[in-house]
């Protein structure tokens, strides 16, 4: 049996820029070498993700069946495809989306930006009012971005939606995020009356 006689380990970690309060990938590359001046091996590639977001609470509890695969889902930099609302996609049937993020430190912050997928030929629609709140100690909330969406019109094309608010404010811990559902299925859908849904992957927040 063969013995290493000497071992050379090189590790790479490319800088990745991640906005402020939100997570983002990083890809460790590892060489090996047992012989000095020999050829190193293959590159393995191994994938992290780093998440500046403490936790993401809930007011109605999403679907066990689109949970995002985690429960810090929309803070880890990975965005969802339009082709697949399984991965990455976080789905509330019947209820609001209404959820809180707390940043692991108080953040100056730029601009808040949330995703929303649109299929309707699966019951998923855009939510017909979205709402941004901030605060720095999590308890008095200040309103930055409130828009009206009529997402009831007829469609059927499969999109992703998102709706970015700049700002300026300094030292903000919370970041609230509402998205009103539209209920039911409107009068001319093949689910007429029945529960819709609202699916999101990614509250961006810088």
């Amino acid at each position: 049996m063969a013995v290493a006689e000497w071992i050379c380990i090189k590790i790479y970690f490319p800088y990745k820029k991640i906005p402020a309060s939100k997570g983002g990938d990083f890809f460790c590359y590892l060489r090996l070498s047992f012989h000095e001046g020999r050829l190193e091996s293959f590159t393995a590639i191994s994938e992290f993700t780093y998440a500046t977001v403490r936790s993401v609470k809930y007011e109605f509890g999403c679907s066990p069946k689109y949970t995002g695969e985690n429960e810090l889902a929309l803070a880890n930099g990975r965005l969802g495809s339009s082709d697949n609302f399984r991965i990455q996609w976080v789905g509330f049937q019947d209820v609001d989306m209404f959820v809180t993020i707390e940043l692991l430190k108080p953040t100056d912050i730029t601009s808040i930006e949330a995703r929303f997928l649109q299929n309707q030929g699966s019951w998923i629609f855009l939510p017909k009012g979205i709402e941004y709140k901030i605060s720095s100690g999590g308890q008095n909330y200040t309103t930055i971005f409130s828009t009206s969406i009529n997402s009831g019109i007829k469609s059927d094309a499969t999109e992703v939606f998102s709706y970015p608010a700049r700002c300026s404010h300094e030292n903000i811990k919370y970041v609230r995020v509402k998205a009103v559902n539209i209920g039911e299925c409107p009068a001319w859908h093949q689910g007429t009356g029945g529960k819709a849904w609202v699916f999101y992957d990614e509250i961006i927040i810088e």
